[in-house]
């Protein structure tokens, strides 16, 4: 039986407050979970930028680098808060280490 799944609406920043909370944690039990909600958002951003793009053909280039600064900029976030995640997670496999 295949797991239920929900689609959330949520904006960028609240995405972004959920990937520095989950920066807190363990990286090796978020990791996964990191990986998914950046390869969704990345796929939802890129589709809207899409299709602004064809809807607006004869966009102003500010418009255009607008929109490609906030597919970037929530791609940074989220790469911060995997990184995060990262360091939190060698930090306690180190101490790990040295106690055991």
């Amino acid at each position: 039986m295949t797991e239920p799944t929900l689609r959330l609406d949520l904006s960028i920043e609240e995405i972004n407050l959920i990937l520095e909370a989950l920066g807190d944690r363990p990286f090796k039990s978020v990791f996964s979970l990191v990986g998914r909600l950046q390869a969704q958002a990345r796929a939802q951003l890129e589709s809207q930028a899409a299709a602004e793009q064809s809807s607006q053909a004869d966009a102003s280039p500010a418009a255009h680098a607008v929109a490609h600064g906030i597919a970037n900029g929530m791609t940074h976030g989220m790469a911060h808060g995997m990184t995060h995640g990262m360091a939190n997670g060698m930090a306690e496999t180190a101490v790990m280490a040295e106690v055991g």
